[in-house]
């Protein structure tokens, strides 16, 4: 394994290329559904960042409906203020007249001196003693244009406030002492009502969510006609015989027609290799069924056949019996491979030990042929985790298909070693300086083979092209899917390529086991 294996190209198995099918056209039956969810979902969204966008610009302007508010409310309560004075009353009784008009409206009117402390108000001294930091000299002494600002009462609450000023005014011309009046409520007190915040919001809700229902059903509408004519000739036969799919509809209909072409021809190529490997079958039983017909018609016909003859006859019968056996007994195993029935037992394997003693024991096998078998290692172990009998069926095949289809005079070659995929060392290289986890043990059986050989090897462990094979090349084949099967129910995979240079080579790869590093040098 000088030389890095390419990948080979795998032919997917019937059912999974039927499973990839019927994913396509589940896919295409329910896109009407998904596009009208995504509409909804669209009219979430929208519904979302209306109240973001409303929240974002309209909850800023609480304060400044509040000061409009209190701006509107303290023009009468001034103008009130103003005439109780003029009519002769303190500014303390006039304070006391305005309470129940202000506490209806959870006001406070209270007058502050020229250096801005509040001196009385009518909440029951609330605010007396409060520094509002007024310059009380540029307060406007016009009604309708209180100043607008907030302090903080003796007892920590915060209030907001609209003052005018009362000084030099014609205001209280009899009361200099008197700096301005103040019109105040709490801060915490919010005037911008949730309903008018929610009606607009839940008015532009319904709009778009009408809106975005209407969009989700002319997009389901327009997609929905192409796909619906991609699933009918999708589900016909016509397709499945090799009938274009209709062409047309938008991009993602024009996606969804091009995956599933990809599966039809995926899926009419597996149907060939099927329809190959049946008939093959059928030439592989038909000749042993022939000839164990033949061999009892021969009994039953020669009564007066010595008993030798029929020991010859009957040995004949049991030998085609046997080649019957074995084919269903390969086919029975790669059925419950495939479906996952048999489990796999978990030993220490050392797959030297184990490829060592398979290469002893098809020595004679090759002595027949007249072809050399080598046993290529570093002598270092490869241990994987396994199942040691299911692994040596699996080295078994690689190495009787290798003397089978090699020419007599040539040599059939089984290297074992280590190496590390993800820093893609070559198989056979050292693989000392790196971790323990990223270790796979590789397995390969290498003969020369002939040219067709070498073009169709990367199909050798598929039941591709056995049209009028003969039973062994079937029999073959078979413990060569066998074999990929019971690798990959260890976590590996086989690989195999074929050219002038190398001939044909054929390979396990499997994960090392945890203690599996190569020994220092």
């Amino acid at each position: 394994m000088r030389d890095r294996l390419r990948p080979p190209v795998v032919l997917p198995r019937f059912g999974e290329a039927l499973a990839a099918l019927s994913r396509g056209v589940a896919t295409l039956s329910t896109l009407r559904g998904l596009l009208l969810r995504f509409g909804l979902a669209l009219a979430l969204v929208a519904v979302v960042v209306e109240a973001l966008v409303g929240a974002f610009f309209l909850l800023p302007q609480r304060e400044t409906v509040a000061a409009r508010r209190l701006s509107d409310l303290a023009l009468p309560l001034a103008v009130q203020f103003r005439e109780l004075v003029q009519a002769g009353l303190a500014p303390d009784q006039a304070l006391d007249r305005l309470r129940p008009q202000s506490a209806a409206l959870g006001l406070y009117v209270a007058v502050v001196s020229p250096g801005g402390r509040v001196l009385r108000d009518n909440g029951g001294g609330l605010l007396e003693g409060a520094e509002t930091g007024l310059r009380v000299e540029q307060l406007s002494t016009d009604v309708a244009a209180p100043q607008l600002g907030t302090l903080d009462g003796p007892g920590g609450q915060r209030y907001r406030y609209g003052a005018v000023g009362l000084a030099g005014s014609q205001l209280v011309p009899s009361r200099p002492d008197l700096g301005g009046l103040l019109v105040a409520e709490r801060a915490d007190v919010q005037h911008f009502g949730l309903r008018a915040y929610l009606q607009p919001v839940v008015l532009g809700g319904l709009v778009g969510l009408a809106m975005a229902v209407a969009l989700g059903l002319v997009l389901a509408r327009r997609l929905s006609r192409p796909a619906e004519r991609l699933v009918a000739e999708a589900q016909g036969s016509a397709f499945v015989d090799g009938g274009a799919l209709p062409s047309g509809g938008p991009a993602e209909v024009e996606a969804l027609a091009d995956r599933l072409g990809i599966v039809g021809d995926e899926l009419r190529r597996v149907r060939q290799a099927t329809r190959g490997f049946v008939m093959a079958l059928g030439q592989a039983v038909r000749e042993p069924l022939s000839n164990v017909r033949a061999g009892l018609r021969e009994i039953v016909r020669a009564s007066d056949a010595s008993a030798e003859e029929r020991q010859v006859a009957l040995q004949l019968l049991d030998q085609e019996l046997r080649r019957l056996q074995q084919l269903v007994a390969q086919l029975l195993a790669l059925a419950r491979l495939q479906t996952r029935q048999v489990e796999m037992a978990q030993q220490a394997v050392d797959l030297v030990a184990l490829a060592t003693e398979t290469v002893d024991a098809a020595a004679a096998t090759a002595r027949e042929r007249g072809v050399g078998l080598l046993f290529d290692s570093d002598g270092q172990p490869a241990v994987v985790l396994g199942d040691p009998d299911r692994l040596e069926q699996a080295v078994r095949a690689l190495v009787e298909h290798g003397l089978r289809e090699c020419p007599p005079g040539g040599e059939v070659t089984v290297g074992v070693g280590l190496f590390v995929p993800e820093d893609e060392l070559a198989p056979g290289r050292s693989a000392r300086r790196v971790s323990m986890p990223a270790l796979h043990v590789w397995l390969s059986v290498h003969y020369p083979g002939s040219p067709a050989q070498r073009e169709d090897a990367q199909q050798l462990f598929d039941l591709a092209g056995l049209a009028g094979a003969d039973d062994g090349a079937v029999s073959d084949r078979l413990g060569l899917a066998i074999a990929r099967e019971i690798v990959r129910a260890h976590g590996g995979k086989v690989l195999a390529e074929g050219d002038a240079v190398v001939g044909v080579r054929l390979a396990l790869v499997v994960p090392a086991a945890k203690d599996a590093a190569p020994a220092a040098p």
